[in-house]
């Protein structure tokens, strides 16, 4: 005979799901840097685990049912697993105006960089384009997904918001919760900042290609 469970023991692994699932939307909205995805998938794999044991009686069933039960998690673990093993040994790159994903943002660290002097300056206000594709562009373009459009960012600024746009990527806030914080750029100068920023609201005030 199967075990019955009391309706007080559903009505708590009710709640609980219910609990659950409230905290899956609040971590949603929060920040935690690289804990975000191992803290949805502890909670899903309890919620799952509750199903599991107690609404599908796996908890009251017997040896053999379990260990079917239990070798299931660990073929799911292993395609996991092999499935982080492929992501996190991936270069932390993306081509200019191409996908990228949370923590693949490209970033010019300052020994990369030649020295402000008055040619690098001139060349920096001159062509900025280089520069811009391998920082800005690679997340900002008109058909970008991961960061806000060119067309969005001329909806924010004016040609002239220049000085706004600088202070920003010094340091940036986290304003559309759909998007990845953007790391700052204060690395990488002033003067550079400028001839991006420039550049950019340029782009951003043209239609946008066909």
């Amino acid at each position: 005979m199967s075990h019955i469970s009391p309706k007080r023991t559903y009505l708590a692994i009710f709640g609980a799901l219910m609990a659950l699932t409230a905290l899956t939307v609040y971590v949603a909205y929060r920040h935690l840097g690289i804990f975000n995805f191992p803290v949805a998938i502890s909670i899903a794999f309890l919620k799952a685990s509750l199903v599991v044991l107690f609404f599908m009686h796996v908890k009251y069933s017997s040896k053999l049912t379990k260990l079917l039960v239990g070798s299931t998690f660990f073929f799911l673990a292993s395609l996991f697993g092999l499935t982080m093993t492929d992501y996190m040994s991936r270069g932390w790159y993306t081509s200019p105006r191409g996908t990228t994903t949370a923590g693949m943002m490209p970033k010019l660290a300052a020994a990369e960089l030649p020295a402000i002097d008055a040619a690098a300056l001139a060349q920096a206000y001159s062509n900025p384009q280089p520069l811009f594709e391998a920082t800005c562009g690679s997340c900002h373009s008109f058909t970008t997904k991961t960061a806000p459009t060119l067309a969005e960012i001329h909806q924010l600024y004016t040609p002239g918001d220049v000085e706004k746009v600088v202070t920003w990527a010094k340091a940036p806030q986290r304003k559309r919760m759909r998007f990845e914080p953007m790391p700052s750029f204060a690395h990488l100068g002033d003067a550079r900042l400028h001839a991006l920023a420039n550049y950019m609201l340029q782009q951003a005030s043209q239609a946008p290609p066909q």
